[in-house]
C-alpha cells in the first residue's frame, strides 16, 4: 500500500464491505475492498451489509499503517458492485461465519467436558468414603461401569 496522503491527514474512500473473515483460531475480522481492489481487514465493529458500499474515514500514520476512524457510512450509489462479486462475497462471508461458529462451539464443548465433571464428582465422593471401605467403593464403581459398557440395556 502506498501512502499518498500526509501522515496525520484524514481522508475518505468508498469501500465495499466484504463480510466476515475468520482466522484459523476463529477470530472474526471485517474484510473491506478498497477502490484499487486491495483487500484490507479490520477488527469487527459495527453491522454492515455484504456487497454494499460505504464511505470510510481513514488516515495513514506510517507506511503500511492504514487506520479507519469511526464506522463506515452507507453510500448505496457511490460505487458500482457487480452481482458476481456480491455473490462471491456472500459465499465467503457465510463460510467464514460457519467456521467462526464451529470454533466457538468447539471451545464451548472443550470447556464443558461432561466426563471431567462426572469424574470430579466421583472423586469428591471417594474422598468422603472411609479408608476401610475405599476398595469396596472402587470395585462398585468399576462393576457399574463394566456392566453398563459390556451388557446391552434391558428393554
Amino acid at each position: 500500500m502506498t501512502n499518498d496522503h500526509q501522515e496525520s491527514e484524514t481522508f475518505e474512500e468508498i469501500w465495499i464491505f466484504g463480510g466476515s473473515y475468520a482466522t484459523k483460531t476463529g477470530r472474526r475480522w471485517h474484510r473491506w475492498i478498497r477502490p484499487d481492489d486491495e483487500e484490507v481487514y479490520f477488527d469487527s465493529k459495527g453491522s454492515y451489509v455484504v456487497g454494499c458500499t460505504y464511505r470510510v474515514r481513514l488516515s495513514c500514520p506510517g507506511p503500511d499503517d492504514l487506520r479507519m476512524h469511526g464506522r463506515g457510512r452507507y453510500e448505496p450509489e457511490a460505487r458500482e458492485v457487480s452481482l458476481e462479486l456480491c455473490e462471491q462475497l456472500q459465499a465467503q462471508h457465510r463460510a467464514a461465519e460457519t467456521a467462526i461458529q464451529r470454533k466457538q462451539l468447539e471451545r464451548k464443548l472443550k470447556a464443558e467436558d461432561p466426563l471431567a465433571d462426572v469424574l470430579g464428582r466421583l472423586a469428591d465422593i471417594a474422598v468422603a468414603v472411609p479408608p476401610m471401605q475405599r476398595d469396596g467403593f472402587a470395585a462398585l464403581v468399576l462393576r457399574t461401569v463394566y456392566r453398563a459398557y459390556f451388557q446391552p440395556p434391558k428393554n
